[in-house]
């Protein structure tokens, strides 16, 4: 009868902190009442009532430095001290797509910058994978990621197998007619081959080949750009990302006649969300678990749905949509690079 009697209890309980969890998300955030009492500014001696002095902008909350004081201002060096990062933070675990609305709605004060934070989280992002974890192990480069392994061995191995080639080749000489007769061999002739005609047929015969090593050369290019700048690589292409997305959540119901730079900023927080997650995983070496995988898709359909208003279904279907779209012009992409070589391989032909 008492394990009866509890069970409902304990629904009941999880249903009433659901209720107030799911009504805090959607309450805008709450500034700090003024406070009424009397301060003088140190800095510019202006007598004022409230929690800043209105001519300087300094705190009224000054105080004698302690390790706290000090710590905090180390922080805000990487501008992680102020108050704005850690309702940031909370809000875009808790309530990412509210918090989002409730930026561009105008409380930009109470968050922290969308951009300086993408900065700061692909730094952190960096540190994190050369080391900073439980573990210290530094990720390795993940050229397995890259269009190069489509094609099988990198330039330094096909060069090396070409100068094993050439060598061989060189090697094949005439055999003389006068070789030993009494051994019962048969005598041979070869022809010598030179390397430049074994590397004219093969460029006859497989035309195709000329794509490789430029296809490869191209995506070396675009792995040391995004090694040398990931900032702007990462924001240039979560620009062309949030495109796709903005023509299917371009009529939201929380947001009317939503803007794509309005748009861009909500995905940038979204990014930000993404990157929060990729660096806890990875700081406790957990990337390559399932829930590293699951965590933030769930995240980002949850996020979208509080963003836009629509229902999840309706979310879902649009964030597949998206994707798919995106997936289907970078294909297109590439296959019109592809194309392109194979024009100019069969013109040098």
């Amino acid at each position: 009868m008492k394990n009866k009697r509890r069970i409902p209890r304990t629904k009941d309980e999880l249903k009433h902190r659901w209720k107030v969890f799911s009504r805090w998300q959607r309450l805008p955030h709450r500034v700090k009442p003024l406070s009424t009492a009397e301060h003088d500014c140190p800095t510019c001696h202006t007598h004022y009532q409230g929690n800043f002095c209105p001519r300087c902008g300094q705190s009224a909350a000054v105080g004698r430095y302690s390790f706290k004081k000090a710590f905090l201002l180390f922080l805000d060096v990487w501008g992680m001290g102020n108050r704005g990062m850690y309702h940031t933070l909370r809000d875009l675990m808790l309530r990412p797509g509210y918090m989002v609305r409730d930026y561009l709605m105008g409380m930009q004060m109470a968050y922290f910058p969308p951009f300086k934070m993408l900065f700061l989280l692909t730094t952190l992002s960096i540190i994190v994978a050369n080391g900073l974890n439980i573990r210290g192990l530094v990720k390795e480069d993940a050229k397995s990621e890259s269009f190069t392994d489509l094609f099988g061995e990198d330039d330094e191995n096909e060069k090396s197998a070409s100068l094993k080639k050439s060598d061989a080749a060189l090697k094949v000489d005439t055999v003389s007619m006068g070789d030993s007769v009494d051994s019962g061999k048969k005598n041979m002739v070869v022809k010598n081959v030179s390397p430049v005609q074994t590397e004219i047929k093969v460029k006859k015969g497989e035309g195709s080949s000329l794509i490789a090593p430029k296809f490869k050369k191209f995506d070396r290019y675009l792995w040391k750009l995004r090694e040398k700048f990931p900032n702007i690589v990462s924001l240039l292409l979560l620009f062309l990302l949030s495109g796709f997305y903005y023509l299917f959540f371009r009529k939201m119901k929380t947001i009317e006649n939503i803007c794509f730079s309005e748009f861009f900023i909500a995905s940038v927080y979204f990014s930000n969300m993404m990157s929060i997650l990729a660096i806890v995983f990875s700081f406790f070496c957990m990337s390559n678990s399932m829930l590293a995988y699951l965590l933030p898709v769930v995240m980002q359909v949850v996020a979208f749905k509080q963003f836009s208003g629509f229902r999840l279904k309706k979310v879902v279907s649009r964030m597949l949509a998206s994707v798919s779209l995106a997936v289907l012009t970078a294909t297109l992409f590439v296959a019109l690079y592809l194309f392109t070589l194979m024009g100019l391989s069969a013109l040098m032909e």
